[in-house]
């Protein structure tokens, strides 16, 4: 018989629904035929109210969100909410846009607070850009006034919330405001005992952190956070660092201006060392550094003149010497490069013209061809090629938005190795605006040892984890 007042809406074998009165169950329990099995309920249903059904919104597995502060004060919230509730607030805001905002689950435990802190700093700027994903917060832009200047800074003093990674926090003072970036100084001067202390300004907790970890001997670090840096300070600082390393004693330093290292080498190579960390930037420094004497090795006792043996005249086939597999040198190791395509003028952007853009810097990343010196964010001398093609393939898609996100293996302290992500996505991020790219549209993200691709437990593997990955994305996507 048909079970009347009795509804089953199934969809993808799941039971999302179900009415029955109760004189229809009654009827059902005295039914002396079988029970006809409908479907097969696999999970509880869903809450509904009234007539509506509420399902909860898809889990997300890579969640972020992002609020740009535009010109004008218009607030543009992009990315994940984990509810509607949550994105009614976000809408009652001054200025908010949420319509590029999506519901997802999945959102870290810390979206409340660090969304919060977001806002606030983003209350005190003219313009701007805040961006979580997972627990890591960055956040860009410039000052409205000098006291919101002020203010912001005593809101990075004081640290994110608990659980919280600001990873990056580049505010620069308002327009008209910025005289005080010629003031900007900074050093480090090592003592010959190998005793260094750090002085100055620097533009964030991170780079604070991260240049005190590049430091191998004992540290003594006096300096202070200013957002005011002048461009590329970061890159620079780490370089200096770095060749802090190959003095036994002096000092580098910035005045506002130019970058300067004097002192005396540690090699008799200390200079050619130099040169090499600097690289294309060298004409920002002055170098005043006295390399290390070279000391003469005498031989431990006079070596025997060998006499050859006799040669044996060559026979015609002969002519060309072959060396034995085990004489034979090793061969190099024959790298394929992906030849930089030709330059263009950057046309519109459009679907077909971003995922050119995306193929090609897809194999591009593939490479893991941006190198960086051991431990440092500073780039090797032979990434400038492959940065040269990133720049020309990005080209193709001057609209889309470029994540520059870093990841290192796992060696080391966990919360290192993400500085050390962020710093070396940031060098990346420098390294490509040099080459033309806007970089309104660059944003350096690092997972520092999360992400690996590959077991950590061997070299190979520990190599392939340590890379740079360069995603193109649609804006709003």
């Amino acid at each position: 018989m048909m079970l009347r007042n009795l509804l089953f809406w199934v969809v993808s074998g799941t039971a999302v629904g179900l009415l029955a009165s109760t004189s229809a169950l009654a009827q059902v329990a005295v039914d002396t035929k079988p029970p006809v099995l409908l479907a097969q309920i696999t999970s509880a249903p869903p809450s509904r109210s009234d007539s509506s059904i509420s399902l909860p919104p898809p889990r997300i597995s890579d969640y972020w969100m992002s609020i740009s502060l535009q010109p004008g004060g218009v607030l543009v919230f992009d990315g994940y909410a984990p509810d509607a509730a949550t994105r009614d607030r976000f809408a009652e805001v001054s200025g908010a846009d949420v319509n590029w905002l999506k519901l997802g689950s999945g959102a870290p435990a810390q979206y409340q607070q660090a969304t919060e802190l977001g806002l606030t700093l983003l209350s005190k700027l003219s313009e701007g850009r805040f961006a979580l994903r997972a627990n890591v917060v960055t956040i860009s832009g410039i000052a409205a006034t000098p006291a919101d200047y002020d203010a912001v800074q005593s809101v990075l003093a004081a640290g994110a919330p608990a659980g919280v990674v600001l990873a990056m926090a580049e505010i620069r003072p308002p327009v008209g405001a910025e005289a005080n970036v010629a003031a900007y100084g900074w050093s480090a001067v090592k003592q010959a005992g190998g005793q260094v202390e750090i002085g100055g300004m620097v533009p964030s907790a991170a780079v604070q952190q991260d240049l005190a970890g590049r430091v191998s001997t004992a540290l003594t670090d006096k300096s202070q956070i200013n957002a005011a840096a002048p461009e590329g300070f970061a890159a620079q600082a780490e370089r200096a660092v770095a060749i802090l390393d190959l003095l036994s004693e002096g000092q580098v330093a910035f005045d506002g201006t130019m970058w300067s290292v004097t002192g005396k080498g540690q090699e008799a190579d200390s200079i050619a060392a130099i040169a090499t960390i600097l690289g294309t930037g060298a004409s920002a420094w002055n170098v005043n550094v006295t390399p290390a004497p070279v000391v003469a090795v005498a031989p431990s006792e006079p070596v025997e003149p060998v006499t050859p043996p006799a040669e044996t005249p060559a026979t015609p086939q002969q002519s060309t010497p072959v060396a034995t597999e085990s004489e034979a040198p090793a061969a190099p190791a024959v790298v394929e490069q992906t030849p930089a395509p030709a330059a263009v003028s950057p046309p519109a952007s459009s679907a077909s013209n971003i995922a050119l853009c995306r193929d090609e810097v897809n194999a591009l990343s593939a490479q893991n061809a941006i190198l960086f010196q051991s431990g440092a964010a500073v780039l090797a001398p032979g990434a400038a090629p492959v940065l040269d093609s990133f720049a020309t393939s990005l080209n193709l898609c001057p609209d889309a938005v470029i994540h520059i996100e870093g990841h290192t293996d796992s060696d080391g302290d966990d919360q290192r190795n993400l500085v050390l992500s962020v710093s070396r996505a940031e060098a990346v991020v420098n390294a490509l605006i040099q080459r033309g790219v806007s970089p309104d549209r660059l944003y350096a993200i690092g997972y520092g040892e999360s992400q690996p691709v590959a077991s950590n437990d061997t070299q190979d593997g520990k190599r392939r984890n340590r890379r740079i990955v360069v995603s193109v994305l649609e804006e709003h996507e």
